[in-house]
């Protein structure tokens, strides 16, 4: 389990678990915690941090709508 822990996500980020302990199909990936909870992975960093920030800035949004 703990050469699990850090292995690289293929978004380029670190993989804190082994996305086949969670049941995932496609087991030989290592998906960080940021691409499991979307259950994507991305060909690039750059796709990874794009996609999050979005998200977070969708977020940010929805809470001030709803002051």
């Amino acid at each position: 389990m703990k050469d699990e822990l850090n292995l690289p996500c293929e978004c380029g980020g670190t993989a804190v678990l082994c996305w086949s302990l969670w049941g995932d199909k496609y087991s030989y990936r290592h998906k960080c915690v940021r691409c499991q909870d979307e259950s994507i992975s991305y060909d690039t960093p750059e796709e990874s941090a794009s996609a999050w920030m979005k998200r977070m800035s969708e977020a940010i949004e929805n809470h001030f709508k709803t002051q």
